[in-house]
């Protein structure tokens, strides 16, 4: 895991938020989930971006998908 979340210590993020720790555009978070590039929980009707996902971003990016 990395430095972010186990700063944070949160095991859960909105698209806001991991769109502002990885220094994205949340349209682009949001894409790439529509996308299913990205793991996300539903919660409700919100989208949230687990840290280990952020984590995973950070450390390897995010596959090119066909």
């Amino acid at each position: 895991m990395t430095t972010i979340a186990m700063i944070e210590g949160r095991a859960l993020y909105s698209i806001s938020e991991a769109a502002l720790m990885l220094g994205i555009s949340e349209r682009a978070l949001r894409e790439w989930h529509y996308a299913k590039r990205i793991k996300t929980v539903k919660l409700g009707r919100r989208v949230m971006v687990p840290a280990t996902t952020i984590a995973t971003i950070i450390d390897e990016g995010v596959a090119d998908h066909d």
